[in-house]
């Protein structure tokens, strides 16, 4: 992507092979400000927001978001509906490729349900959907980090059914929601609620966990706690909070950042999956 941002700005240098085809050399400067640009993309965390998306620091542990992001997928012939697209991470979103945008500028570009508005998919970062205005300005400041997330990601709000009202918008990865939720710590053993499922857990038992006051106290990332923040304000799919449950308490995995998040949006429960 940076070579087709520099090659729209004017002729960048190379060597004539012989043939007429011009080769760059990996010493050059447009050579290394792609480099520098392709670093920047592969140490930004996987994820969204938009965030998280999220777009979040790289963390072995807690990112804010998903380690992946997958691309939309063409619905099968089989399945009705007016649109030519779905994403597993936003049930009911609408989705149709405006071909003639997308053979403009050579990046998939969907028309978001019955508006006017129209977005890509962001698959290098951790951003999710970007919105789409004329000459891609908004995408190109994002991958140039002249601005954030928050400025960059479309707001899907109205556009998809979320999961749960109750809590963040949540990669859940094809799991489904336990119907019960989580206000105590008895609760787990009186719903049946194990290990690899995915539950509704109160945001106050969650700051009681083993742990969480030593890992506030701390310091968590500010730039990740921002990420996840904008991502769940922006209908950003982020991933699950990770616990384990035991019959003395719960403990965090993974998850700091969102659990911190989630309390900051004022979000009664967050979605956990059991460790």
């Amino acid at each position: 992507m940076t070579h087709v941002i520099q090659q729209r700005t004017g002729p960048v240098s190379g060597t004539d092979d012989g043939t007429g085809l011009r080769i760059s050399d990996p010493s050059d400067r447009y050579e290394r400000e792609a480099e520098a640009n392709a670093s920047r993309v592969l140490s930004r965390p996987p994820a969204h927001s938009p965030a998280e998306g999220a777009g979040h620091a790289p963390s072995s542990h807690d990112t804010g978001a998903a380690t992946v992001q997958r691309r939309p997928r063409e619905k099968p012939a089989e399945e009705k509906g007016d649109h030519t697209h779905v994403d597993p991470d936003y049930p009911g979103l609408r989705l149709t490729v405006d071909q003639a945008l997308t053979d403009e500028h050579y990046e998939t570009i969907f028309k978001l349900g019955d508006s006017e508005e129209r977005v890509l998919f962001d698959m290098d970062g951790s951003f999710g959907y970007i919105k789409v205005d004329e000459g891609l300005q908004t995408y190109y400041k994002l991958v140039e980090q002249e601005i954030g997330a928050q400025d960059a990601q479309a707001d899907l709000s109205g556009h998809f059914s979320p999961q749960r009202d109750s809590s963040y918008h949540v990669r859940a990865n094809g799991k489904q929601f336990h119907e019960a939720r989580v206000d105590s710590l008895q609760d787990f053993e009186a719903a049946g609620i194990g290990p690899g499922q995915l539950v509704e857990v109160s945001v106050a038992l969650l700051s009681q966990a083993s742990g969480r006051a030593e890992t506030v106290a701390g310091g968590l990332v500010e730039s990740r706690l921002g990420n996840a923040t904008t991502g769940m304000r922006n209908s950003a799919a982020l991933d699950p909070i990770k616990i384990r449950v035991t019959s003395s308490g719960i403990s965090i995995s993974d998850g700091n950042h969102r659990l911190a998040a989630a309390a900051r949006e004022g979000h009664a429960y967050a979605p956990c999956v059991i460790v």
